[in-house]
């Protein structure tokens, strides 16, 4: 039996139908017929092993986790792997609201690869027997609750003190971590710190902080004088196969702090395409147009990913630049990098967009710059993979078609060009520049950005073809992964029909995978 505090109405459910877990305050305001008794957090091992007994003795079906940031996404991902089928409910428009739409794109992919049902852009109206409600007045089945939105100090103790409190709701704390009682330090979730990049000071909930400003106090405590110096909110999520993470401020963050910041994406292998295990690795890079410093970073990927944002976060504390980044000295050899890595193809992309030399548009730009200015957009991809997946309206010509038809394209009129990951179209956009085309633009990051922005995000005036879902297994993850593509040395010859021509693709597993002619037989050079 469950009391709704508001009202006190009553109501009955069965025990094994509700559980709430939520990372703060343990009473849901606005939920009907919810108390204490019903309500777990998530954030001690105890309350973890009770969940984990619950789901053990009840054997629930079907769960419902509501928050789509780190802990919610954890928390589908453990879900799923008991054999549990689980929808997402957040408010927002994507899921990870911390990241730009594109790198949402990239998880919301995964979470539909396994078969995770997205309730984007919705709100927990009430939880009822068997079921939730929510806001659009729809209902989703559930044995099972898990909330997962948010936490907000209540600073109870600190007010009863006396202490300042600061504006982003935090408690006050000088550089040494001082309240306003000089008797007084702190650290943690609860307070404000400054911003490594912003001149302000904001709350940032995130373990390695608190951790660091731990140590801060405790020394200063005992008489010592070191100085806290700021956070730059690195953060990573790992959600069944894929990673994604950001470091210090995002492009949209920055435009509403009055930076005029400017970015770039690039998708590049995590080290060299021949040695085995490289995965691709989308970087995004953001920097201040008048200083040229970095001043934020976001990534994805399988691999590789906290590789790249801890370089960057490193080249934000350091003041360095995207020129500082095109010459940034790296380990390299196969099995760990390429020669010029994603840190430093991003900072290439960057260099080339500020110049003028190869300017580029966002993905999430593309649907204003389309309305504006009403490019020729040419697709450079192949034939094959051009037919999974394009923007309509679209013109699919290759490279040597342009370049046998030069004079058959409108002088005057801006053009767009759309490769794979944007290098090709950079390769392009540099000899339509040279025969004298002006307004000549890249997509950066290509048709990869443009499907997983709008995947997230969507593109009101633009309609972009999105890539098939993927059925992936659990079982397959817990095995190590997606299984690496057999080379053709490990795979038997395979039987040909005679009775009409045989074609051999002799390009890597890899590009054979990403399209290839129909009924083409992949066989490697050395093999065949």
């Amino acid at each position: 039996k469950a009391r709704n505090t508001k009202t006190g109405k009553e109501s009955v459910f069965s025990y094994d139908a509700l559980i709430l877990a939520q990372g703060g305050k343990p009473i849901v305001p606005g939920l009907p017929g919810v108390d204490k008794s019903h309500v777990f957090q998530l954030w001690t091992l105890e309350d973890m092993d009770r969940i984990d007994r619950f789901i053990t003795d009840k054997n629930p079906k079907k769960a419902v986790v509501v928050g789509g940031g780190f802990i919610g996404l954890e928390m589908v991902e453990a879900l799923v792997k008991r054999g549990i089928e689980v929808s997402l409910v957040e408010l927002a428009p994507q899921v990870m609201p911390n990241l730009e739409g594109e790198f949402a794109g990239f998880i919301t992919k995964e979470l539909l690869d396994h078969g995770v049902n997205l309730k984007l852009g919705k709100a927990l109206q009430a939880v009822e027997d068997k079921k939730v409600r929510l806001n659009d007045g729809t209902t989703v089945d559930a044995d099972f609750v898990l909330l997962s939105v948010g936490v907000r100090p209540t600073l109870q103790l600190a007010k009863d003190a006396g202490l300042e409190i600061g504006a982003s709701g935090g408690l006050k704390v000088d550089e040494m971590m001082r309240t306003s009682d000089p008797a007084i330090l702190a650290a943690g979730d609860m307070v404000e710190i400054p911003h490594a990049v912003l001149d302000k000071s904001v709350r940032m909930p995130l373990a390695g902080p608190a951790n660091r400003q731990g140590r801060i106090v405790g020394e200063n405590a005992v008489g010592g004088s070191r100085v806290y110096k700021g956070a730059l909110g690195t953060s990573i999520v790992k959600v069944f196969g894929a990673v994604a993470g950001s470091t210090g401020m995002s492009l949209k963050g920055a435009k509403a702090a009055g930076i005029d910041a400017d970015a770039v994406v690039v998708h590049k292998n995590s080290h060299t395409a021949y040695y085995p295990g490289s995965q691709r690795v989308s970087l995004m890079l953001i920097w201040d147009k008048k200083s040229r410093k970095v001043i934020g970073a976001q990534a994805a990927g399988s691999v590789g990913v906290d590789k790249r944002l801890d370089v960057i976060a490193t080249a934000i504390m350091g003041s360095l630049t995207i020129d500082d980044l095109e010459e940034l000295d790296l380990a390299y050899a196969p099995p760990f990098n390429s020669p010029n890595g994603p840190v430093n193809m991003a900072a290439f992309t960057a260099a080339n967009h500020q110049s003028g030399f190869s300017p580029s548009i966002l993905a999430q730009d593309l649907d204003q710059f389309v309305v504006d200015n009403e490019p020729i957009v040419v697709d450079l991809r192949d034939p094959i993979t051009f037919s999974k997946a394009n923007l309509t309206g679209t013109n699919n010509l290759s490279q040597n078609v342009l370049r046998d038809n030069l004079d058959r394209i409108p002088s005057g009129h801006p053009i767009l060009l759309i490769s794979d990951d944007g290098q090709k179209g950079h390769v392009v956009l540099r000899m339509l520049k040279g025969a004298g085309f002006d307004k000549v633009y890249n997509l950066s990051g290509g048709y990869i950005s443009l499907e997983r922005h709008a995947r997230a995000i969507g593109c009101p005036n633009l309609e972009v073809g999105l890539l098939p879902i993927e059925k992936k297994s659990v079982k397959d993850l817990e095995e190590g992964g997606k299984k690496e593509k057999a080379t053709s040395e490990d795979k038997p010859a395979k039987s040909v029909a005679s009775d009409g021509p045989v074609i051999l693709d002799v390009r890597t597993p890899m590009e054979f995978s990403m399209g290839a002619y129909p009924g083409a037989i992949n066989v490697g050079l050395d093999t065949l």
